[in-house]
């Protein structure tokens, strides 16, 4: 038709003008005529391209993409399935991308009107896609004239569907955000990767295909979508998009191309903040590294270095209950370190012994390895030890036990226990491992250096520091505790009759002596505990994180455990007994006034006998 061609107000005045002089040259009222004749052409030009015809008939209509539709049964259901697709690419425009342009306008528009926003005082990438897709679920509702509407994401570790945003003319939408993969319409077109239509849903298979509401609501259409990411290799699904409708028949392949072009507008939304969370992930991994550096740095108290990972780990991941398992000096066991719950549930408790050899921990431990349990419930091991029913464990969900290692020691473990039946991902997983063994190596590195230090500065036979580089780690363990406001003490230790021992044994017995008395202290005290030579005839120990009257105990037993022991020497054997002097740090105190209160509280208990201990 002629209309076709008729596209702007300069070809409407030509004709109008040509038909003007046409009708003029062979009529007396020519110029009348053509102008009634222009009128009816406008009218009918108007009337016939604004009215809503069908698209096979409107004149300037746009051509859709054929989608062959099976003949459909009434009332019975019917399966509409697309060829596999791929992740949209980059492409030339087509019609459908410029109709849906105000569409993928909305991402910027809402990142910028949330960084206006008085009431979002912080950016954060969840509420903002949240905000997002909660827009493109109305807009979808809107064109689609649907019932409901949701996203679901899909977690294919898991294999399961968690809820992401809905907009429903229901008060049934169901509360419940996790799904496992099954055999209804959103499971397939996300496994399948395949757009998926079903019209004439009979009430007896709604609850089948559908699962996401609480009661029957009369749903007789659904589609669904799922969402693609393009990868390097091949495109991942990581969505699904379902809408459906309270009328029979609703959906056609109209909807599917809308459908489409709103897949594609979620999955650039994806994509975009996708990017951001890895960025915020990654950063936050990098603050917790930098926070237990710090530690490391600030303190040697290795305890105090693995609270530090606990509390990193609780921002890390999700959580029910939190232990970890350390060595116990003093009992000569593995031992239950620290323990935490959410909700003050029964749990393990602080110096409870592990079973080393019946228990994931116990394996974690001498295997050095990951232990990764879903779904804990009738595992054959205990997670710590074998009367763990009468104790109370939550005993339910996952079960995740990580060593805290360095290349060549396991100094522990931290276990990490949650009742929800999603399994630990891949990538949680790898972050707490790395931040065990951040710590790990650290004190393994820490313990080498200090190692190499000690063979510089320390007494050959006695294998004690130097009475020099002695005093130059308690003035940094001072300053240490006044920084952080732990306690510290300090214990001197003499043999109670130096000057007998010398004249009956001679300076070797004494030596021997001396030696013996060393190796039991070194027996009996933490790995970040210092000890050292105050002079010829005192040995000297820095107990950090520790009171006077903590000390004091301590003191005692080294003082019981000497008395008891047999020193052989030569052909023969002999006992000593020891006093130790006792002085708790204070705030700014100095090296040399706690030396000096230390040797006051040691040289009063000689003067009355000695083989006691003297506090200060």
């Amino acid at each position: 038709m002629i209309l076709k061609y008729i596209n702007s107000i300069s070809g409407w005045l030509i004709l109008s003008l040509f038909m003007a002089f046409s009708i003029t040259l062979f009529s007396d009222n020519g110029f009348v005529i053509t102008i009634a004749i222009l009128i009816v052409i406008v009218l009918a030009y108007y009337f016939l391209n604004n009215i809503n015809l069908p698209t096979s008939i409107k004149l300037f209509s746009t051509q859709e993409n054929k989608i062959t539709i099976k003949k459909v049964e009434p009332l019975k259901v019917t399966k509409i399935v697309e060829e596999k697709y791929s992740a949209p690419k980059k492409s030339e425009p087509t019609i459908e991308d410029k109709t849906f342009e105000p569409i993928k306008k909305l991402e910027t528009q809402k990142i910028t009107e949330s960084i206006l926003d008085d009431k979002i005082e912080t950016w954060n990438p969840t509420e903002e896609i949240k905000i997002l897709l909660t827009d493109v679920l109305k807009l979808t509702k809107e064109l689609l004239f649907a019932h409901s509407v949701a996203f679901y994401w899909f977690n294919s570790e898991s294999q399961q569907l968690v809820l992401g945003s809905q907009i429903t003319g229901s008060n049934n939408f169901t509360t419940q955000k996790k799904r496992t993969i099954a055999k209804d319409i959103l499971s397939e077109a996300v496994t399948q990767k395949k757009a998926i239509l079903i019209n004439h849903l009979s009430s007896n298979q709604e609850e089948a295909e559908l699962g996401y509401y609480t009661s029957i609501q009369g749903i007789h259409s659904v589609i669904a979508i799922p969402i693609l990411l393009q990868n390097e290799a091949h495109s991942s699904a990581v969505g699904v998009l379902v809408a459906d409708s309270l009328a029979d028949d609703a959906f056609g392949e109209e909807s599917i191309g809308t459908m489409k072009n709103i897949s594609q507008l979620i999955s650039l939304i994806v994509k975009s903040h996708s990017e951001k969370f890895d960025l915020i992930a990654e950063s936050a991994i990098l603050n917790a590294e930098h926070r237990i550096r710090n530690k490391i740095q600030s303190e040697d108290d290795f305890v105090g270095v693995v609270n530090q990972l606990v509390e990193e780990v609780t921002n890390q991941i999700s959580w029910n209950a939190i232990s970890t398992i350390l060595f116990d000096h003093d009992l000569q066991k593995w031992v239950i370190a620290s323990s935490r719950t959410r909700f003050n549930s029964k749990y393990v408790v602080a110096k409870q012994e592990i079973s080393l050899n019946h228990s994931i921990v116990g394996k974690t431990i001498t295997e050095n390895s990951i232990q990764s349990i879903d779904r804990f419930e009738g595992y054959q091991l205990p997670r710590f030890m074998l009367q763990e029913k009468e104790i109370g464990i939550l005993g339910r969900g996952n079960f995740l036990s990580i060593p805290i290692s360095g290349l060549k020691k396991c100094f522990g473990a931290i276990t990490i226990e949650d009742s929800n039946n999603a399994p630990y991902t891949k990538k949680e997983i790898e972050n707490i491992h790395n931040l065990a063994l951040l710590c790990g190596l650290s004190l393994e590195l820490q313990g080498l250096s200090m190692s190499v230090s000690f063979y510089k500065n320390s007494d050959e036979v006695l294998t004690l520091f130097k009475p020099s580089y002695f005093r130059e780690r308690m003035e940094i363990e001072l300053r240490r505790a006044d920084d952080v406001g732990s306690e510290m003490a300090l214990v001197l230790v003499s043999i109670s009759n130096p000057d007998e021992i010398q004249l009956r044994f001679g300076p070797k017995g004494f030596l021997v002596a001396m030696k013996a008395i060393s190796d039991i202290i070194v027996q009996n005290v933490r790995v970040y505990d210092i000890l050292g030579r105050i002079n010829g005839k005192t040995i000297g120990i820095i107990l950090t994180h520790t009171t006077a009257n903590e000390a004091y105990i301590w003191a005692e037993k080294i003082r019981s455990k000497v008395s008891s022991t047999s020193i052989p020497f030569e052909e023969n054997s002999f006992s000593v007994t020891i006093t130790c002097g006792v002085c708790g740090a204070i705030d700014g105190i100095t090296t040399d006034l706690i030396i000096e209160n230390a040797e006051e509280a040691l040289n009063k208990a000689l003067k009355t006998g000695g083989n006691l201990i003297g506090i200060y």
